[in-house]
């Protein structure tokens, strides 16, 4: 029994990845991270309502990306379960995003970056490292962030030896750059900082990659998909998510669960887009359109 943890578990795109695996492939266990128990609780039981079956093979496990310390006993709690079971963590599907918050742009790079880094940092030592997969669920507003910004920035953020030290620089200059704009341009840049924070995340994946080489370690972007993170988008706008042409939660599992369970393992570093093809990281390819086949 496989045994994969997905964070941001409780509804959208990570909700329905776990359904699909569930569904697909009745060998794997999945443990359902979630920030609040509640919410996991109700998310464990919908699934059960679709079929019971599911239950057997589901958990859910407190997990706020945002804290070491909720991360780390997360860790230890899934640990146990896989020693007790005489196996390993199978994969991660790093799901767990937001496009904007109260709190600000930092806490935004504090789910969609850091948290990122927490699950990996803390669940490493415990992945199956004989064949084992990281899934970062990321954006194809990464791309189109870089395609038009400041050359440094993407540069950095396309380097294959990126280091962390180089994506926390960009990361603080773009906090300076928003701190330091005039009042009425502020707005105007913190807007951007989805974008900037899954470019800077698709970056992590390609230095996660190259760090462990023993995992399986790539990103994909759903898809425009119908979730609670695009609706803000939808209602800054004014449109209907309808009208935008998202797609459901259910029709944007395809690009995870592909490099979680059927891609070669020896694919690592890559970003893909909602059509399984490699992406470039500064560019904005339409699913349909030539993979990209650069370094």
């Amino acid at each position: 029994m496989k045994r994969v943890l997905v964070t941001g578990a409780n509804k959208g795109i990570g909700r329905a990845v776990a359904e699909a695996v569930l569904d697909r492939y009745t060998d794997v266990f999945v443990y359902l991270g979630c920030r609040n128990l509640e919410r996991g609780t109700d998310a464990r039981n919908l699934l059960g309502a679709k079929n019971h079956e599911y239950l057997s093979r589901t958990k859910v496990v407190e997990l706020d990306v945002t804290s070491e310390q909720s991360v780390c006993e997360a860790e230890k709690g899934v640990r146990r379960e896989c020693e007790a079971a005489g196996t390993a963590l199978y994969g991660i599907v790093n799901n767990a995003g937001v496009y904007s918050l109260p709190a600000g742009i930092a806490e935004v790079l504090e789910v969609n970056l850091f948290g990122i880094k927490r699950v990996l940092d803390h669940f490493y030592s415990i992945l199956d490292t004989e064949d084992a997969r990281v899934v970062n669920i990321t954006s194809a507003s990464g791309p189109n962030y870089l395609s038009s910004a400041d050359p440094l920035v993407r540069r950095v953020l396309t380097d294959s030896q990126v280091t962390w030290d180089d994506i926390q620089h960009v990361v603080q200059l773009f906090l300076q750059n928003i701190e330091n704009a005039a009042i009425v341009d502020q707005a105007q840049k913190a807007s951007s900082a989805y974008g900037f924070s899954k470019a800077c995340a698709n970056a992590l994946t390609v230095l996660q990659a190259r760090l462990f080489p023993s995992v399986a370690i790539n990103a994909c972007t759903p898809g425009f998909i119908d979730t609670d993170l695009t609706r803000q988008l939808a209602s800054m706008t004014g449109r209907d998510p309808a009208d935008m042409d998202m797609k459901l939660p259910r029709d944007g599992v395809e690009s995870t669960l592909f490099l979680l369970m059927a891609a070669a393992p020896t694919t690592t570093g890559w970003y893909l887009g909602s059509d399984c093809k490699r992406s470039p990281l500064d560019t904005y390819r339409a699913p349909g359109d030539p993979e990209f086949k650069g370094n």
